[in-house]
C-alpha cells in the first residue's frame, strides 16, 4: 500500500470537506495531519489541534507492511520542506505549465533535502500531459514509442486524440535528471 495526500488547491474544495476552511491555510491542515497519518498506523490515536480534532482512532484493516510509503504533493516551497522534513515521497504535476516548471519543481527539492535533510532518499515523480501537435501522429503511434520503453503507459483520451499523461515516471527518471542538470544548474 502507498499513501497520496495533498493540502488541495482550490477553495471549492475545501467548502465541500468543511465550510470555513481556507484554501490560503491549506498548509496548515496538511502539517498538522501528516504526523498524524504515520502514528495512526501505529494504533490508537486522539488528537485535538488547532485544525483537526478526534477521538481515539486507528488505521483499519492495518497495512501489511510495517512502514507505508507517504506521497505528498507539492508545488510550493513550504510543502517540499515539510514533506522532505518528515521523509515522504513527492509528487508534482505542472501539467501544461512551460518545462521550466519542472525544472523549478527539482529545484525545489534539492534546495529542501540540502537544508533539511541531507540524506533524503525519498522518491520523486512528475506528471506533465504532452500535446503532440503533428496532424499525421497517430494513436498507435503514441502506443508504440510507450511500448518501446520499460514500464511507460500511453494514455490517449479519445476526445483529445494527442494528449498523453506519463503516469509512470521512473523509465524516464534518469535522462529527465540529467537534463536538468544541464538546463537549470
Amino acid at each position: 500500500m502507498e499513501f497520496g495526500v495533498r493540502s488541495g488547491a482550490y477553495q471549492r474544495e475545501f467548502d465541500r470537506m468543511f465550510p470555513g476552511l481556507d484554501q490560503k491555510d491549506s498548509w496548515r491542515y496538511l502539517q498538522e495531519m501528516l504526523p498524524l497519518l504515520k502514528r495512526l498506523r501505529a494504533g490508537d490515536v486522539a488528537h485535538d489541534g488547532t485544525y483537526w480534532q478526534f477521538p481515539s482512532s486507528t488505521s483499519c484493516p492495518k497495512p501489511l507492511q510495517t512502514e507505508v510509503p507517504i506521497w505528498v504533493a507539492a508545488r510550493s516551497p513550504i510543502t517540499f520542506d515539510y514533506a522532505i522534513a518528515h521523509d515522504c515521497n513527492i509528487m508534482s504535476w505542472p501539467l501544461t505549465q512551460p518545462f521550466s516548471e519542472a525544472g523549478k519543481d527539482r529545484s525545489m527539492l534539492d534546495d529542501s533535502g540540502r537544508r533539511l535533510n541531507p540524506g533524503y532518499s525519498g522518491k520523486f515523480a512528475m506528471i506533465r500531459h504532452t500535446v503532440h501537435y503533428d496532424s499525421g501522429s497517430t494513436t498507435a503511434m503514441s502506443h508504440a514509442i510507450a511500448a518501446e520503453i520499460p514500464r511507460a503507459e500511453s494514455r490517449v483520451v479519445p476526445h483529445l486524440k494527442h494528449l498523453g499523461l506519463i503516469e509512470r515516471p521512473e523509465p524516464f527518471s534518469a535522462p529527465f535528471f540529467a537534463f536538468l542538470d544541464r538546463v537549470v544548474r
